[in-house]
């Protein structure tokens, strides 16, 4: 089959300093049926719209993605795409979005995310 996709975005208002995994006072709103990609290709459509840009730390980008998103906040579509997994993101106040799996030592990384 091949990758379906489509998406719209609308900000939510608000910027804090760090945001870490699930609070969402800067949480664009997302529109979208996600089915048969790969996260990188959700990744790409997110960037293209939303202006978010994604960090990936050491991440295989081939996890596949099956969601639909109806004015579901990007944190809601991230905890939905990682549930099950051992993934992790934390969002900041600068629309970065910081993807890293659990186990994985990384320098620096402590004050973005924590364990759920």
């Amino acid at each position: 089959m091949k990758p379906v996709f489509v998406l719209s975005f609308a900000p939510v208002l608000g910027s804090p300093e760090y945001l870490v995994s699930g609070q969402t006072s800067n949480d664009p709103v997302i529109n979208g049926n996600f089915f048969n990609i790969i996260f990188r290709q959700l990744v790409n459509a997110l960037e293209s719209k939303s202006g978010y840009t994604f960090i990936m730390i050491l991440l295989g980008d081939s996890l596949p993605v099956n969601v639909i998103a109806d004015n579901k906040k990007l944190s809601a579509l991230l905890e939905e795409v990682f549930k099950g997994t051992d993934f992790h993101y934390a969002i900041d106040g600068h629309k970065n979005v910081y993807i890293i799996k659990a186990g994985k030592s990384r320098p620096n990384c402590g004050r973005l995310f924590r364990s759920r």
